[in-house]
């Protein structure tokens, strides 16, 4: 028996994936943090010319991960689903789900309600905005991430009376179109061909890992590859023979009455079809840079902490190292020395500062509105234009995640017999993000200031966020009128209860006492202002006891 060619395999890994499959391994390893970062070794942390394998080793174990990565791409998933996201009102109710419905008058029910398969979207129990935040976190991890719309093989016998199966029949038993999400690690191949003048997906071969149980306690680890045409399905398992090479062989096939792929693609980076590229693949560099640059920093700064001690002028054949303590004597000789020489640590501050550049290059890198705002110095012709180019790169990826989830919805209503599978609705602004504290005082002293209407700050408010999506701008209006009227009347029967208040209990007045001087009966006496212009009109006046003498 021939051996089979490698493409003729279904395991075959396709020309592209090759081409991608490093830069999944380092954004996968960079974003698991330290422990992967150090199994790699030498991969991301070269060792150094004249390093000793053991010196590497504890430098190695030593090396600490800072992961800006993983905490950008977090941000990133963070802002895209600060609200989850919602199924539009044409989705059918099997999948979208329906309230209970009834009559206003009789409370009698009209409508009886329906879960629909959102809750449950993947048969394991996942609500759909979960499924959907998993789905669109692999794709800006990776690059791009795929949904596959799968269909329980239908019940073959039922309530009919010709003994088939009906759509109860079939719910009843759980059997329902339900999604799976697969990594890019997992598309190992797949082919188009034109018809009519477009490129249509005619084969894709996805891999799927299972833990199964072995014996009453054991397990192990099963790889099946699954290969889905328009129309059609086959389902392949990998095994070892008993020469020890692998083989794999057919465990099934089936049909799943649509005329295309029932799969579809959310990407981060789209460079072709299923073709993708990380979208935070620089950041992961810069983070590997700082991955070495720590590891060489704290390497000098424990160096410089030790000091050496050096013997000059060691008699002949003493040893060139010996131990320290306090029962040892050095014989130095005529004009030797003993002493510690320390690191003047001259590159210590060099090393920090290019640490503190490319945690700054990092934050621009990765995400401008991650970054604290005393760590990143640009022109605000820079922040606008990073701001756009961010913006749209977000947007591109939520428009792709939305588009796709569509046509995964319509693949489900196909399956349900329903002509549509509707719409989704992503609330994800990225045009700032949010309002900072100063940005909130400088508008809110415009709206005192009348230079903008309380409507446009509110708009601004609700746009970044700040607001619920329910807000009702005219509503929240009339309630400030009214609040403002009923402060106004409270102000006015204040005042009035104050005046009439003070009317009652306002003091008397107190007698009028002698502006001027008294005399030793408590009588006024009239001061004759005299010309002062003559001493014996002065004279006279202080005899008569009027004007006092001056001080001395």
């Amino acid at each position: 028996m021939p051996k089979t060619q490698p493409y003729d395999r279904p395991d075959y890994t396709g020309t592209l994936y090759r081409t991608m499959a490093p830069f999944w391994e380092q954004v996968a390893d960079v974003r698991d943090g330290t422990a992967p970062m150090r199994a790699a070794g030498p991969k991301y942390l070269p060792k150094h010319p004249l390093e000793s394998a053991t010196a590497y080793r504890n430098r190695l174990k030593q090396s600490t991960f800072f992961n800006a990565f993983d905490h950008t791409l977090s941000g990133i998933v963070g802002m895209t689903f600060r609200r989850p996201p919602t199924l539009g009102t044409d989705v059918p109710d099997a999948i979208r789900g329906r309230a209970e419905e009834r009559d206003p008058t009789t409370d009698a029910i009209i409508r009886a309600a329906v879960k629909g398969h959102a809750e449950n979207i993947d048969h394991q129990g996942t609500s759909l905005d979960v499924f959907l935040r998993e789905v669109f976190d692999t794709a800006a991890h990776k690059g791009h991430a795929l949904i596959y719309v799968d269909m329980p093989e239908r019940l073959r016998a039922g309530s009919n009376p010709d003994g088939s199966a009906n759509l109860r029949d079939e719910v009843e038993a759980g059997i329902r179109p339900y999604w799976l999400k697969y990594s890019p690690e997992d598309i190992i191949n797949w082919r188009y061909e034109n018809s009519g003048g477009v490129e249509k997906l005619a084969q894709l071969t996805l891999r799927e890992t299972k833990l199964e149980p072995v014996g009453l306690y054991g397990e192990q680890q099963i790889v099946r590859y699954r290969v889905l045409r328009p129309g059609a399905w086959d389902l392949y398992r990998l095994t070892t023979d008993a020469r020890g090479e692998q083989q794999v062989i057919s465990e099934g096939s089936g049909t799943t009455g649509l005329t295309e792929i029932p799969v579809t693609a959310i990407y981060g980076r789209k460079l072709a079809e299923l073709h993708s590229a990380p979208p935070l693949l620089a950041l992961s560099d810069l983070n590997i840079a700082h991955w070495q640059l720590l590891s060489d920093y704290r390497h000098i700064l424990h160096v410089a902490n030790v000091p050496v001690m050096v013997r000059i002028g060691a008699p002949p054949g003493a040893p060139g190292a010996t131990g320290i303590g306090p029962s040892k004597i050095f014989d130095v000789g005529a004009g030797g020395d003993l002493k510690y020489v320390e690191h003047r640590g001259s590159a210590i501050g060099a090393a920090r500062t290019e640490l503190l550049d490319i945690e700054e290059r990092m934050a621009i890198t990765g995400m401008q509105l991650l970054a604290r705002s005393n760590q990143v110095t640009a022109t605000a012709t820079e922040k606008i234009l990073d701001s756009a180019e961010q913006s749209s790169t977000l947007q591109v990826m939520v428009r792709s995640m939305i588009s796709g989830t569509e046509r995964a919805l319509s693949f489900h209503a196909n399956y349900l017999g329903e002509k549509t599978g509707g719409s989704l609705n992503v609330s994800a602004n990225f045009q700032g993000l949010a309002l900072d504290p100063s940005k909130l005082q400088t508008y809110s002293q415009m709206v005192a200031a009348r230079q903008m209407s309380l409507v446009t700050f509110w708009s601004m408010m609700k746009q970044h966020g700040e607001l619920p999506e329910e807000f009702d701008f005219e509503l929240e209006k009339r309630r400030l009128e009214d609040e403002a009227k009923l402060l106004a009347a409270a102000a006015e029967d204040a005042a009035t209860a104050s005046a009439k208040t003070g009317a009652k209990s306002r003091p008397a007045k107190p007698a009028l006492r002698p502006a001027g001087p008294v005399d030793a009966n408590g009588g006024s006496v009239a001061v004759v202002r005299p010309d002062r212009g003559s001493r014996l009109a002065q004279t006279e006046q202080r005899k008569a006891g009027v004007l006092r003498a001056p001080k001395a």
